[in-house]
């Protein structure tokens, strides 16, 4: 059973408006590691949105950064619920974590076989990681995929 533990939590100001942007981070696990979640978002950006990526895959001591690979996504709410949708790298901001494993284009995501796993790892962190669903003051339930 998959389980989420929360990371840590850093402040810094936004590059292009100068306001406060949160990146979360955390560990996913299933009778041992199995994958890492960046979660972030800036306070007062419009549209209301923030980005998540997970990387999965071996990430168990010593395992290579190609040994996993990282799906990126937005994270929007409408009419009260997360809307989640697969995006490429070009749309995260820990593109330069080499640690996270290659960044997955849209296309590549929408294809993997890994795709379920993802969105079942982004229900726990919707679910458990009450930190980034407190940014838009929204309740929580299931998402649409797009």
């Amino acid at each position: 059973m998959l389980q989420l533990e929360r990371g840590n939590e850093s402040i810094h100001r936004c590059g292009c408006c100068g306001k406060q942007s949160h990146t979360l981070r955390g560990f996913l696990s299933d009778e041992g590691p199995v994958g890492v979640y960046f979660a972030g978002y800036t306070e007062g950006h419009q549209p209301q949105e923030g980005t998540i990526v997970v990387s999965l895959g071996d990430w168990s001591e010593g395992a290579p950064p190609n040994a996993r690979e990282a799906f990126v996504t937005k994270v929007r709410v409408l009419d009260g619920q997360p809307q989640v949708m697969l995006v490429g790298p070009g749309e995260s901001p820990w593109g330069d974590l080499d640690v996270l494993g290659p960044m997955l284009t849209r296309e590549e995501a929408l294809a993997h076989p890994r795709k379920p796993d993802c969105f079942h790892a982004i229900d726990h962190i919707l679910a458990e990681d009450d930190r980034f669903m407190r940014y838009f003051a929204a309740p929580r339930g299931k998402r649409r995929r797009r």
